[in-house]
């Protein structure tokens, strides 16, 4: 019950709460409010970048909470990453300059290239 979530910290969002990727995405549970856009980044498989990676880097320089974030598409070499389609202001600009594994990100808003990029071989 109750006293074992105190026992574990009592945070109501989860010790873990980067581990919960795309949570909002799969079960439909987003905030009606929210409208989210999906974000390009430069890093994908070949970069060996992890979805825990993305939320984590882009939560702490965004100051983004988990409910920030929809679903995460890692490809080959770049990664799709749903986000707020109204960011904070301020936020924009601090996310630009992210890294993750001292690799920028290059964040930008995805503009449907997706479909040219998937039929393209490895």
């Amino acid at each position: 019950g109750s006293d074992d979530r105190a026992a574990r910290g009592g945070r109501r969002d989860g010790a873990g709460s980067r581990d919960g990727v795309g949570r909002g995405g799969k079960d439909g549970k987003r905030p009606e409010s929210q409208r989210y856009a999906t974000y390009r980044i430069a890093l994908g498989k070949r970069h060996r970048v992890l979805p825990r990676q993305i939320v984590g880097a882009l939560a702490n320089e965004g100051g983004l909470g988990r409910e920030d974030f929809g679903r995460i598409d890692i490809r080959g070499d770049f990664s799709l990453v749903e986000l707020p389609a109204e960011l904070p202001p301020g936020t924009w600009e601090r996310l630009k300059d992210t890294r993750i594994s001292g690799q920028p990100i290059e964040l930008r808003l995805d503009e449907g290239a997706r479909r040219a990029q998937s039929r393209r071989p490895s």
